[in-house]
């Protein structure tokens, strides 16, 4: 309402302080709530990406991955923002180590909507994903955001060899598209450039 949006205003007029004073955490749970909230703020994401290197020295991994999440979740496009998908990537293996899954699938799915194919960064996600262990600790919502990454890479970054998708990850996603009305598992070669993102959810 009028009042929210009176609210975020009043946050984002403040970006300079937040960034420049903001702890990594707080950084990418702010971004987190404006994406979530649905209320894009240009100057404030960029005032965030401009923050990056800060973060990432951090070694938050919650951070990055709820800071890239927002970018994508709003289109936000910018140089600052394609700069700081870059550091991001250049945490690819720490990344792909880290123990919460749901942080790992968020931060595919951020590389995946936005088409942004770093071949170090999507091998270390996949060859966890592709861990059966990772796998059956995946919540649905998990298994299709890593499998966005895996079929948009495919298909759009084709020199991204990934291999194929083994049974136990195929049944795990299966059991996930049940859970959502029993939606068809997507296979790369069925898709052409610009069906990707709208066949893989």
């Amino acid at each position: 309402g009028h009042k929210s949006d009176a609210l975020f205003d009043s946050i984002a007029g403040e970006h300079d302080r937040i960034a420049k004073a903001g702890e990594p955490q707080h950084l990418g749970t702010i971004v987190e709530a404006f994406a979530r909230a649905g209320h894009k703020a240009t100057v404030l994401f960029d005032a965030v990406a401009n923050q990056i290197n800060r973060v990432a020295d951090s070694r938050n991994v919650i951070a990055l991955g709820n800071v890239i999440w927002g970018f994508a979740t709003m289109n936000h496009q910018s140089a600052a923002a394609t700069a700081a998908f870059e550091v991001v990537a250049r945490a690819g293996s720490e990344i792909a180590s880290y123990k919460r899954t749901m942080v790992v699938c968020k931060i595919a799915w951020a590389f995946a909507i936005t088409g942004r194919f770093d071949e170090a960064l999507v091998t270390a996600i996949w060859k966890r994903a592709k861990n059966k262990a990772f796998a059956s600790h995946c919540s649905d919502d998990s298994i299709r955001m890593v499998n966005l990454l895996y079929v948009a890479a495919a298909v759009e970054a084709p020199e991204v060899n990934l291999g194929p998708r083994p049974d136990f990850f195929l049944s795990r996603l299966a059991a996930a598209e049940a859970s959502r009305g029993g939606v068809a598992i997507v296979e790369p070669e069925q898709l052409s450039l610009s069906d990707t993102m709208n066949a893989v959810g």
